[in-house]
């Protein structure tokens, strides 16, 4: 790619803007430049954007998903956690909720249970007629696996 084309890319774009690609880190320097960088949380000291709006690091967006800032918003739609400063990590969480469990006052051939219930500390369910689980190993939106990269210069 010429450097003509490479700054008339650049100029659509500023330091701090981040896109997402399906191009590895490699490719997409070769059609961007070297001004964009991964989301992984490396050190960009001495680039633009650490020395002129403070960022140490770049965030570290692996296997992440970006939210949208609150910005003020609050119709039930917003983070509930908060104007959550931009940048910051959020650990995955489930909504608090609870569960009903037909445990009747007495066990056996009624499948219910029952008295004989006996929780151990260790297996929530360790009798026959247990509540079935089910899932994977983490809730997530349906979702297609792109590289997020931030301009740093």
């Amino acid at each position: 790619m010429s450097e003509a084309r490479r700054k008339s890319n650049s100029s659509v774009s500023s330091v701090g803007d981040i896109t997402h690609s399906v191009l590895s880190e490699t490719q997409f320097q070769a059609l961007r430049g070297l001004d964009w960088v991964l989301c992984d949380g490396r050190s960009v000291a001495g680039s633009k954007l650490a020395d002129e709006f403070g960022f140490a690091n770049v965030p570290d967006a692996r296997g992440q998903f970006l939210r949208g800032k609150n910005n003020g918003r609050a119709d039930g739609q917003e983070n509930p956690d908060g104007e959550v400063g931009l940048g910051t990590q959020q650990t995955d969480e489930i909504n608090s909720h609870g569960h009903a469990f037909p445990w009747g006052s007495t066990a056996g051939s009624s499948g219910k249970m029952g008295s004989s219930f006996q929780h151990n500390g260790t297996t929530p369910f360790p009798n026959a007629n247990q509540v079935a689980v089910t899932g994977g190993n983490e809730t997530r939106p349906k979702n297609i696996t792109v590289n997020i990269f931030i301009k740093i210069n």
